[in-house]
């Protein structure tokens, strides 16, 4: 069992309405309590994986009503083992309710680096990408007439180019990134690993650095580009 399925399945069993939130999901209206679950940090050296839960109550329900509900899930959790903290409850305008943050700490288990993680060959991501996107394009092809003019014959194959952002934290903010970055020279195809939209074969096309103050914080973007049956780009 995944840590993600592992959670669900806890706070369900106590009664909470909880779902897995990805990078980019959005809930409906809220109507009652609400837990959202999402992986925050995998640490192998620290040897514990970081579980984020969100408590989200109407605002009819008030906020006291809110922390009351989170302490329960903070209660389910740590009888299964984990150490939790709790932030302060605040207004979600947005959804129109109240919001408490957990963090709760789980020793690590080996079927972690399961379903929930994305990876892509050998680099698997200590926290999740913030954000994530599939596209799927065509490009036009042009060939060279008699006159040896370029002339438009339609459009080529398609093929999916895949991007994202996020950001790594911690003393290993840039070791991550360079981990990432000695894979970007690698010229051969890699599978991609994403945990609600399965494996991709994929080149590694693209990778940006968006800012350097921090030594303890890396803010980066990527592209890759999947790869035709033969592992070459469709052209």
């Amino acid at each position: 069992m995944g840590i993600l399925t592992k959670v669900l399945t806890l706070l369900r069993q106590g009664d909470f309405s909880a779902e897995a939130a990805f990078p980019g999901r959005q809930f409906p209206v809220i109507t009652g309590p609400v837990a959202a679950v999402h992986l925050e940090k995998a640490d192998r050296a620290g040897d514990t994986v970081t579980v984020g839960v969100s408590i989200l109550c109407p605002e009819s329900c008030g906020g006291v009503f809110c922390e009351e509900e989170a302490l329960r899930a903070m209660e389910i959790l740590h009888r299964a083992g984990a150490a939790c903290v709790q932030n302060g409850c605040t207004y979600n305008g947005l959804v129109r309710a109240y919001e408490v943050e957990l963090l709760a700490d789980f020793p690590w288990e080996a079927d972690i680096e399961g379903e929930e993680m994305v990876r892509f060959k050998t680099f698997t991501w200590p926290n999740p990408p913030a954000q994530y996107r599939e596209e799927w394009v065509r490009e036009p092809v042009y060939v060279k007439n008699g006159a040896g003019d370029s002339v438009f014959s339609g459009m080529g194959p398609a093929k999916r180019v895949i991007t994202g952002s996020g950001a790594f934290f911690g003393t290993d903010a840039h070791t991550n990134f360079g981990a990432l970055g000695a894979l970007f020279t690698e010229d051969s195809t890699g599978t991609l690993t994403h945990p609600l939209y399965g494996s991709r074969t994929v080149y590694f096309t693209g990778l940006e650095l968006c800012q350097n103050t921090r030594r303890d914080y890396v803010s980066y973007s990527f592209e890759f580009t999947e790869a035709d049956s033969d592992g070459k780009i469709p052209k």
